[in-house]
């Protein structure tokens, strides 16, 4: 992005807005990539350990788990895919990590637990837990809420973050294929299920309808990381040290029209007053 975010947001036309640290603030909006986009994967070499995994937004890593019939061994990257280390987990075949927004905390999709569990830190500690049934295959969260899937189901499960109590459940419609196996994904009131079949499919958040928006990937998703820009998945092989990115929100981006974020006074539809301030952001302070 344009800037090291420090704030993340959806405008009215349904871009991805980052507000920077700099002072004054800057807004920059990227657009979702459209229907007729070039695909096109950038590939990058790092040990993913096997099936499942994610990215810690609050901590900008990636994680990549080991699928594990006890404890499961956590291995992190930063943002430049360098190794950080590693921490145990107390749960077993965790299917898809998700590491919150604004909090150090994440979110699991538990395999044959049935369970989405929120989690602090670098630790087995259980802030709440929630049952959707049958097997997890992928979690995924905004500002707002965590959204979970079964692996063979076309449900949706909608979960307030805070809480764990399930708030929403509709079900996707339009195209639809492949099993989940830690595909999922939000951005900009969208949701991205990759599968195994090698194919992700893009849906509206309020309505679960496929919006015509599908690629094909490298190989079958059996874990995806979004780090807010790319997509990247890889296969599930223990062995495995492709990781394959795809850019679905367009790096294009517009700048916002407020001209300072950090005055609540001052944006383009406000009336200039006489204050030495630019209020409506003209250009001119006082005209």
């Amino acid at each position: 992005t344009a800037a090291t975010p420090e704030a993340v947001t959806v405008n009215h036309k349904g871009e991805l807005c980052i507000v920077g640290y700099q002072s004054p603030q800057i807004v920059y909006c990227y657009p979702l990539k459209s229907a007729g986009a070039n695909w096109k994967a950038t590939k990058f070499t790092v040990p993913t350990h096997g099936e499942g995994g994610g990215f810690h937004n609050y901590r900008q890593e990636f994680w990549f788990n080991n699928w594990s019939s006890s404890t499961t061994r956590v291995y992190r990257y930063n943002k430049n895919k360098v190794a950080l280390g590693h921490f145990d987990v107390s749960q077993r075949y965790i299917r898809q990590t998700w590491g919150d927004l604004g909090t150090d905390h994440y979110y699991t999709a538990n395999w044959s637990d049935s369970t989405i569990q929120r989690r602090a830190g670098l630790s087995s500690n259980v802030l709440w837990t929630n049952n959707i049934g049958g097997n997890p295959g992928g979690v995924a969260g905004d500002s707002k809420s965590v959204y979970a899937m079964r692996y063979n189901s076309s449900t949706v499960w909608e979960i307030n973050k805070l809480t764990g109590k399930t708030t929403r459940q509709f079900n996707l419609t339009g195209d639809y294929t492949g099993s989940l196996y830690g595909g999922l994904a939000v951005s900009d009131g969208k949701l991205f299920r990759g599968n195994t079949s090698a194919w992700v499919y893009r849906y509206d958040l309020l309505t679960g309808a496929h919006d015509e928006v599908k690629f094909t990937t490298a190989t079958g998703v059996y874990g995806a990381a979004f780090d807010g820009l790319n997509y990247c998945i890889h296969s599930s092989s223990t062995s495995n040290q492709d990781l394959y990115c795809y850019e679905i929100v367009t790096t294009n981006c517009t700048k916002g029209t407020d001209c300072d974020d950090t005055q609540k006074s001052v944006n383009p539809g406000q009336p200039e007053i006489c204050d030495d301030f630019d209020n409506n952001c003209s250009g001119t302070p006082d005209k």
